[in-house]
């Protein structure tokens, strides 16, 4: 499914219609507790490492676990890692990982943080000299496509 994820970009929205996330996430637990850190725990890696490249497979990973964050994707890759000593795909593991996270949070940048202001309208992040630019924007806007579209009308009589 990892070939055919990388060469068909339309089947890896469909890993998360399919259940593939949850099962993958699970599979990553499930292989941790009985030992099978090879093959086994590798290719359900795998899977989330090529499904973290569309944003509805990242949140479909994000809604597996409690709210704790138990059972859930870091969860599965802390236990894998293990740490003592370090899984010998560690790199790998973690290079996922990061592939998630970039996923989750593209989109969101410094520039984009609401500034800090005490004189906010209904909470909303607009301010009231910023609110009352756009107003005028858009009246602004209005007037220039009446008088764009004004049709004229038939003369006046003398």
């Amino acid at each position: 499914s990892v070939y055919l994820c990388k060469a068909h970009s339309s089947l890896c929205c469909k890993l998360t219609d399919w259940g593939y996330m949850s099962k993958a996430i699970g599979f990553i637990h499930r292989a941790v507790a009985r030992g099978l850190v090879g093959s086994p725990l590798l290719s359900a890696i795998r899977l989330i490492h090529v499904a973290s490249s569309e944003r509805l497979n990242v949140e479909a990973m994000a809604m597996v676990g409690d709210v704790n964050g138990s059972n859930g994707l870091v969860d599965g890759f802390v236990k894998a890692i293990n740490g003592d000593p370090l899984h010998k795909d560690t790199g790998f593991m973690i290079e996922a990982l990061e592939n998630v996270f970039k996923e989750a949070l593209a989109g969101i940048d410094d520039n984009s943080r609401m500034p800090i202001n005490t004189n906010v309208i209904n909470g909303s992040g607009i301010t009231e000299s910023t609110n009352n630019e756009h107003v005028q924007q858009k009246d602004k806007l209005q007037e220039e496509q009446q008088e764009q579209y004004q049709v004229p009308g038939p003369d006046p009589l003398p």
